[in-house]
């Protein structure tokens, strides 16, 4: 759509686009969409960014389909610019991300009369994206909203200016070089913000590593409780650089996920690039960790980050496969813990570890289902798995869970359980726990009742806290000697 002749008095106003129109970067959501796709794109992106930054942009743009449904907007500056259309003004969106991908989001949006952005002629930003805009309407014969220092050169030659940023140091410097008419609060990113971006709350699964030396009655030993801390902690915090990774080739799927969407990376509460840059800090930070403790513990963490990228990756979009995993790395953490005290893990630790962790992967893969089912969707994003598998995801999952008890029922009635317990026939009644705590968990879970992961739901659930503690009860009185007699 081209300008009417504009008159002296009628401004157009220029609006940047990301950080500004949207709560994003839409060339690394591009980049993203491509790895996701297929990570091996890494060699291709790689090609294109010798090309230049022009070349680079229009392939990731031809590469790739952006999604504006999705986008997370600035929605109060959106709110701002659709009155302002709405007094029938000239406004222009002016980009530097590429001109195919910012005609997507302009035509969605339906309120620009004008694109400008990169295209084969020029990167279109700074100081270019300044000059550009005072050859095409004038010296101050246009306004500016935009979010980031690198618009200053803009604003210098705008009419007047408009900042959406918390930043006061910036609405400063603007006011300098220009007046300032409106300032829209971006979100500002807080502690809390990062917390939730490394998933401070899945740290709790990590406890397993405490498994092995619990397991073979030798807490009282000091130091390897502290390697053992020391082992939780790095863990931890490699594991939160793959909750990063994950989270940022899973942008798309979970904005469309009825919970999901809100997560820092999707909502935008978080910059990609900040995103980007943690990784290999939090990487750094767990390895340092894990240079206090037994060499095959390093070896053996880069095999459990090495396992989750290749999870995150590839295998969770393959059915059943993706369970597999997620029961392999809730084993893999008690397999770290024996790293750390060198106390290898017994048979029925780890069968009793494979088939309960099993039923808790079925329980994560049935509670998106059934959020699924409710939304009216099919088949879930990112996921093998179609509504009509509910069924046969619970019996599997069900049947899981029993096995454990199973083999806890098993593992009472072996000879070396003499020799750890006392009492070993009080352990009967965690076997009635476990099978309790089973089928709630999967009642529970059939009726939706459970949206996050289950090892999360466990820690915070009353009943399922108080079962722990009557287990721990019962593990306790089973060392007493004479307890129990018959």
């Amino acid at each position: 759509m081209e300008f009417p002749e504009i008159e002296e008095d009628d401004t157009v106003l220029c609006v940047d686009m990301d950080g500004t129109l949207v709560r994003s970067d839409l060339l690394l959501e591009g980049i993203l969409l491509l790895l996701k796709a297929n990570i091996f794109s890494a060699f291709r992106l790689l090609l294109w960014l010798t090309k230049g930054k022009v070349y680079f942009k229009r392939r990731v743009a031809e590469a790739v389909q952006i999604d504006p449904k999705l986008l997370p907007f600035n929605k109060e500056f959106v709110a701002y610019l659709r009155e302002e259309h709405r007094k029938v003004r000239k406004i222009a969106l002016v980009t530097a991300s590429y001109i195919d991908v910012a005609r997507i989001v302009a035509d969605y949006l339906g309120i620009f009369d004008k694109c400008f952005a990169t295209s084969s002629d020029v990167n279109l930003k700074g100081s270019r994206k300044a000059d550009f805009l005072e050859r095409e309407f004038g010296l101050r014969n246009f306004d500016y909203a935009g979010d980031s220092v690198v618009d200053l050169p803009i604003w210098s030659k705008s009419r007047k200016s408009i900042l959406v940023s918390s930043s006061k140091g910036l609405a400063r410097r603007v006011a300098e070089v220009s007046e300032l008419d409106a300032v829209f609060p971006g979100h500002r990113i807080t502690i809390m913000n990062y917390i939730k971006l490394i998933r401070v709350h899945q740290w709790i699964k990590n406890i397993l590593i405490f498994v092995p030396l619990l397991a073979a009655h030798r807490y009282d030993e000091m130091p390897l409780v502290i390697d053992c801390l020391i082992a939780f902690f790095s863990l931890s915090i490699c594991a939160s650089a793959t909750y990063v990774f994950n989270d940022l080739l899973d942008i798309n799927a979970d904005r469309q996920h009825p919970h999901k969407y809100r997560r820092m990376l999707a909502s935008g509460d978080v910059p990609i690039t900040h995103g980007i840059v943690m990784i290999p800090l939090l990487l750094v930070v767990g390895f340092g960790l894990a240079t206090f403790l037994p060499t095959v513990f390093s070896f053996g963490l880069a095999g459990y980050i090495l396992i989750t990228t290749v999870y995150s990756v590839l295998l969770k979009r393959v059915i059943a496969i993706d369970v597999f995993t997620l029961t392999l790395l809730f084993t893999y953490r008690l397999l770290l813990g024996s790293m750390v005290t060198l106390i290898l893990p017994s048979f029925w630790l780890l069968a009793f570890s494979m088939f309960l962790f099993l039923s808790l992967a079925f329980v994560k893969r049935y509670s998106e289902l059934y959020v699924l089912q409710r939304s009216s969707g099919d088949q879930a994003a990112g996921r093998g798995y179609e509504v009509g598998d509910l069924p046969t995801v619970l019996a599997q999952g069900i049947g899981s869970g029993y096995a454990a008890t199973l083999v806890m029922a098993l593992y009472i009635r072996d000879p070396s359980t003499y020799d750890l317990y006392a009492s070993p026939q009080v352990l009967w009644g965690i076997c009635i726990i476990l099978l309790y705590w089973v089928t709630r968990l999967w009642l529970k879970c059939a009726r939706g009742e459970i949206h996050n992961d289950p090892i999360v739901f466990a820690v915070t659930d009353p009943q399922s806290l108080l079962a722990g503690a009557l287990a721990g009860v019962i593990i306790y009185l089973a060392s007493i000697p004479n307890l129990y007699s018959g």
